[in-house]
Formats: C-alpha cells, structure tokens, sequence
C-alpha cells in the first residue's frame, strides 16, 4: 500500500489537508441513556403546548420517547435523499416523523424547536481515535494548513462549543471548519469545499481532503480536483475481517472499498479514492513536508 500512496503523490504539491469528523477524527460511544430521556421529556412538553390533549392522550408517550430521534433522523435522511447536496428541512423532518405518532402538523417554531431539542452534545459522546491529535499536531507542525469539512444535522455555536472541549480547536480555526448544518449544503455538493478552502486560502489541486465516506468525501473532493484519502470507518473493517477472515490488511481495505462502492450503485461509476489508510498516523508516512 506504500509503494501505491507514493505513486498518488507523484507531482503533486500539497499544502492543506481537510478532514471529515465522524469516523474519521472521532467515533460514537454509547449513548447517554439519562440525557436523551431529558430531552425527550422536554420535547414532550413542547408538543404538549401546541397539540390538543386530547389528541396527545392518544399518543403512546413510551414509544415517543424512545422512537423520536430516530424517527426524526431517518426523515431528515429521506428528505437528504430526495436533494442531494443541501441541507434538509429539519422542521418538515420533525413533522413527517409526528405524524408517524398519530400527532397533527405544527408550527414551524414548535418544530424546529423540537429538532433543537433533539440534539446530543458531541462532548461526552464522542470519542477522537488514541492517534488524531498527534497526528494532527505533527501535520500542523510540518506545516501543513487544516481545515474541516463535514455533514451534521446540528451545529452552531453549541456544536463549536463541543469541538473546542475535544482539544480540536488547536488545529483548525473555527472560520476554516464547514458545517452543512450551518452552511445548508452538503457533501458532495463541492460549495461545501470551497467554503474550507478559501478560508485556507488553498487551491483544490494542493489539497488533501480525508474522510470515511466514498460518495461524501472522496467522490465530492475529487469533482475539484483534490486528491483523496478514504479512512473506512473502524467498525466497518471489524465486520468485514470477521466475514471474509482476512488477516492481510491491503486485501482487506480492497474489499472495503469494493463492499462500500455497492452502495453508491446509482453514481454510476466506480468510486476509487487516491490512497487508502486505516489509521490516522498513516497520513504521516505520506505528508512528510509540506509542499512535497
């Protein structure tokens, strides 16, 4: 895998290096079963506030609280699907998902509201992989210009709030970091990009943008030129080595690929990022300076 990173750097120069956040710089832990009942029992209270009781007393209050958020994502995600490249409508996201509870239609303050109140803090929540902060420092230190570009349903300043606890805001400036959530588009719409770049001040074609996602990451840097890194997410590489027992690491990031490619059957082509790694810390094998 060496021998193929050096041949995707042969000519270029590069500068800057953006990074996907989820499952590329952090990964989920368990959730906090305490905090998301709190919310929950607030967005309670505001549908309380704006549907009739007796409508409400209909509604299974366990089932709300334990199917809400999720039903919320899944529509937001549809609502993704239908517009490929910007942010979704999170209060028509809200009510699609009431419905599913019997609940009427409301106001878009109550429901954006709620969407709001659905957010998890990323503190606490998150974990960064044991390598992201020195592999970040060691690239800063070498130079190199980094930035972020990410997909989130919630941002803003609460979401700013968790990045800088995380240690994060060390390495990028908060103006360099695209959040699709604040911005209203999405990978791989390639705005979202530019936003990160010209904050850089960095050219496309001396950049790196690193990420676990094919289509959002790698197939949406690549419509500008940038070359690519595609991290396959930790949990993914678990299942695929307990499937197909495979100890050999360059064979299986290669089915990874492959395996992940049969998900983005309606681009149409085959979605081939310029480097492959499994760890962060690879990335300082092959950015050794900057500007070579």
């Amino acid at each position: 895998m060496q021998n193929e990173n050096v041949q995707a750097l042969s000519g270029k120069t590069i500068r800057s290096i953006l990074f996907d956040l989820g499952e590329t710089l952090w990964t989920n832990l368990h959730k906090d079963d305490t905090l998301t009942q709190a919310v929950s029992q607030h967005t309670i209270q505001i549908i309380r506030e704006h549907v009739a009781l007796k409508v409400f007393a209909q509604v299974d209050l366990a089932q709300l609280h334990n199917q809400l958020r999720y039903s919320v994502g899944i529509k937001a995600r549809e609502l993704v699907r239908s517009h490929p490249g910007y942010e979704p409508d999170f209060g028509l996201a809200v009510n699609n998902a009431l419905l599913q509870f019997g609940l009427p239609l409301l106001e878009r303050s109550a429901s954006e509201a709620i969407f709001e109140d659905l957010r998890v803090p990323i503190f606490g929540t998150r974990r960064l992989f044991d390598d992201a902060l020195l592999t970040l420092q060691t690239l800063k230190l070498r130079g190199f210009s980094l930035g972020v570009v990410t997909n989130r349903f919630w941002g803003g300043q609460p979401f700013l709030a968790d990045v800088q606890k995380l240690g994060l805001f060390d390495y990028f400036h908060p103006a360099a970091m695209a959040i699709s959530a604040d911005l209203g588009i999405r990978k791989p719409n390639p705005d979202i990009f530019w936003h990160t770049l010209r904050a850089l001040n960095a050219a496309p074609e001396e950049s790196v943008m690193v990420g676990d996602s094919l289509y959002a990451d790698i197939a949406g840097a690549q419509k500008l030129g940038m070359l690519t890194v595609w991290k396959p997410k930790h949990y993914q590489r678990a299942e695929l080595r307990r499937n197909k027992q495979c100890d050999d690491d360059d064979s299986l990031l290669s089915y990874a690929m492959e395996h992940e490619n049969q998900k983005y059957q309606h681009t149409l082509s085959l979605i081939k990022p310029d480097i492959i790694i499994e760890h962060l810390h690879e990335l300082l094998d092959v950015f050794v300076e900057v500007g070579r």
